[in-house]
């Protein structure tokens, strides 16, 4: 198959980040053949090898970073950007999926893949480019991410993004996401910084706001947490 054509029929077909599998389904040629003629056109420069078996014609970040593994959607800082809380682009792409992935580095920059449980694969949406899709989280679900696994979004930034948040769907999906210490970090920042909430703490364990902090800070009471930021 000639090259034009090839890329035209990926492009028609909506597949700007594709696998082996994808392009023998499109062609009707055998895989191997199919590996022969990929192989030449990324030499050649008219696509590249994103990691081995997935191929691009994009080179928007965004779409490479989420189409690597799925289910999978960008979270964390990098969705903090997206959504204007913070300002730099961070230089590595981060994902959350519910399955393990090693760090890659692509021609389009870094990409990090942090897994989290399966039900908590909820909550981002489609962003269309004219070269491609990226799922990203919404705002309120980049929170609940990075409050469950804090190490991921600096804490300042966190906590900057739930003063923009739609509240109502912030506590729910911290409650949807069945973790209780979500639920109680989700609750006492919205109580402290939007002044109520209607998340009420579960349970007897005691918690830490920001457990990437050595400093243990002081203990509220009526959260059963020791609140170690500026809130």
């Amino acid at each position: 198959m000639q090259r034009d054509v090839l890329i035209r029929e990926i492009r028609s077909s909506g597949m700007f980040v594709f696998r082996i599998g994808d392009v023998v389904r499109l062609t009707g040629l055998s895989r191997e053949s199919v590996k022969v003629m990929l192989h030449r056109h990324v030499r050649d420069g008219w696509m590249w090898r994103v990691t081995r078996g997935v191929y691009s014609i994009t080179t928007n970040p965004m779409v490479v970073a989420t189409s690597i593994v799925h289910p999978s959607y960008l979270s964390f800082t990098t969705a903090y950007h997206h959504h204007g809380v913070i300002e730099q682009m961070p230089h590595t792409l981060t994902v959350a999926t519910s399955r393990g992935r090693k760090a890659l580095e692509t021609e389009v920059g870094a990409v990090s893949f942090v897994q989290v449980r399966p039900g908590l694969v909820f909550g981002f949406m489609k962003e269309s480019y004219s070269d491609g899709e990226a799922t990203i989280a919404e705002l309120e679900k980049a929170v609940v991410d990075s409050v469950y696994l804090p190490r991921h979004a600096a804490f300042v930034d966190t906590i900057e993004a739930v003063r923009s948040c739609d509240v109502d769907k912030l506590e729910a999906y911290a409650e949807r996401s069945g973790i209780e210490v979500v639920r109680r970090r989700v609750g006492l920042l919205v109580d402290r910084l939007h002044g109520d909430t209607s998340i009420e703490p579960r349970g007897r364990t005691v918690y830490t706001l920001n457990p990437s902090r050595r400093v243990r800070g002081t203990f509220d009471p009526s959260w059963r947490m020791y609140v170690n930021e500026e809130v």
